[in-house]
C-alpha cells in the first residue's frame, strides 16, 4: 500500500483497510531484511537540520501475523544514483559523467528501492570486513547497530523498524562476530577432491 491506507471500492458494505500490515512479500518473510524508507538529514540554510523523517511512501508494517516489520530504515529519498548509460527510458539527469566517449548519467529517485540498495551497500562492507558472518549475523548486526533519534522513537516500530542503518557501527561490531558455517556430518566420506594429502583429513 506504499504507506498509504488501504482503499476501499464504492461498494455498499465495502470497508477499506488501515495503513497498518501493509507490508508484501518478500519483505514479510522471516529471513529478508526488510528496509524502510526516511528522509536523509541535511544540513538547511538557517544551520538546523532537515529531513531525517520516515518517507511517506514507506509501508508500514507489522507483518499480518503479528511480527516485528521492516527490520531497519535507510535513506530512500531523492539519492542521487547511477542510471544505466544503455536505459532507453528518459530520465532526467542530475549530473554526468563522459568516460570513452560514453555519456553516465546520475538521477535523485525515491522509494525503497533505493533504501534497500543502501542497506545491501552497508551489507557488503560487513561481509568484506568479515566474510565468515551468516546472513541472520548479518542481520543481527545491522539491528543492533541502529541509530535511534526523535523521529524513530516517534514513529516507532511499524515505520522505522529497529533505528536507522549506522554503516560505521555496523562495521565496528563485524570483526568482533564469529562467524560459522554448519556442515551435515556424514560418517563415510567416499571421496575429497582436490587431495593435497594421502594421509589424514
Amino acid at each position: 500500500n506504499w504507506g498509504g491506507e488501504f482503499t476501499g471500492r464504492n461498494t455498499p458494505k465495502w470497508k477499506g483497510g488501515d495503513v497498518n500490515y501493509g507490508l508484501g512479500t518478500p519483505a514479510s518473510v522471516d529471513c529478508a531484511i526488510t528496509v524502510a524508507a526516511h528522509v536523509s538529514r541535511y544540513q538547511m540554510t538557517d544551520s538546523t537540520m532537515g529531513g531525517g523523517n520516515i518517507c511517506t511512501f514507506s509501508s508500514y508494517g507489522p507483518t499480518i501475523d503479528g511480527r516485528d516489520k521492516p527490520d531497519i530504515s535507510a535513506p530512500g529519498q531523492n539519492l542521487c544514483a547511477a542510471a544505466s548509460s544503455y536505459a532507453d527510458n528518459a530520465l532526467a539527469y542530475d549530473t554526468s559523467v563522459v568516460f570513452n566517449n560514453r555519456t553516465y548519467g546520475f538521477s535523485k529517485l525515491s522509494g525503497t528501492s533505493m533504501s534497500s540498495p543502501f542497506a545491501t551497500g552497508v551489507v557488503a562492507l560487513l561481509l568484506q570486513a568479515n566474510p565468515t558472518l551468516t546472513p541472520q549475523q548479518v542481520k543481527e548486526i545491522l539491528i543492533c547497530s541502529a541509530t535511534h533519534d526523535e523521529f524513530t522513537e516517534a514513529s516507532g516500530m511499524v515505520r522505522f523498524g529497529h533505528g536507522k542503518v549506522n554503516a560505521y557501527q555496523a562495521i565496528l561490531r563485524a570483526p568482533n562476530s564469529v562467524g560459522f558455517n554448519n556442515f551435515e556430518n556424514h560418517e563415510d566420506i567416499y571421496t575429497v577432491f582436490p587431495t593435497p594429502t594421502s594421509d589424514k583429513i
